[in-house]
């Protein structure tokens, strides 16, 4: 539902730049807006004007929501989208066309420089184990547990155990 606030407020946006701070498409901008999620001001036909506490409001929301969402999978300590902390390429090293550009095999947010061409992971997930359950199994190893216990107790495959006994790194934590 469009609310009446005053026209003459500076800080009034429009629904594509909205949709560029929010990163969403414009066609969501527009349906929040009737659907009243997103307050706004209808002017003419389909013209929109959205106040800047409307935006803030919405990316405070979005933030929370964000949070909530990884503290469920455990991924609290990602980077999250921030408006004053603009995403840089770190080829390029631009802030402006940055868009979402799918997903890693891991999960992390794949993203593409529109500016440069190139794709890029801001803050790529660490694949592999630690080197602490490396550790601990070997140390397993040593004292005689066989690989196929080993690899029950830590929910890994037998042989990824015997690929850390016969590497030069496995030495270091003998």
């Amino acid at each position: 539902m469009p609310s009446t606030f005053p026209t003459e407020s500076p800080h009034l946006y429009t629904a594509k730049e909205v949709a560029f701070k929010l990163r969403r498409d414009v066609r969501t901008i527009y349906r929040w807006l009737k659907n009243g999620k997103l307050e706004g001001q209808l002017l003419a036909g389909s013209i929109w004007r959205i106040p800047e506490e409307a935006v803030r409001v919405m990316l405070d929301h979005q933030t929370r929501s964000c949070v909530k969402h990884q503290a469920k999978k455990g991924l609290s300590k990602l980077a999250l989208p921030n408006s004053h902390h603009p995403r840089l390429c770190p080829h390029c090293s631009t802030s402006e066309q940055q868009i979402k550009a799918g997903h890693n095999r891991n999960g992390t947010q794949r993203f593409l420089c529109q500016a440069c061409g190139r794709s890029y992971t801001p803050s790529p997930a660490l694949n592999g184990y630690s080197d602490e359950v490396r550790k601990q199994a070997l140390n397993l190893y040593q004292n005689g547990s066989s690989l196929r216990s080993i690899g029950r107790h830590f929910a890994i495959n037998h042989q990824t155990v015997a690929n850390w006994i016969n590497t030069p790194k496995a030495r270091r934590y003998g």
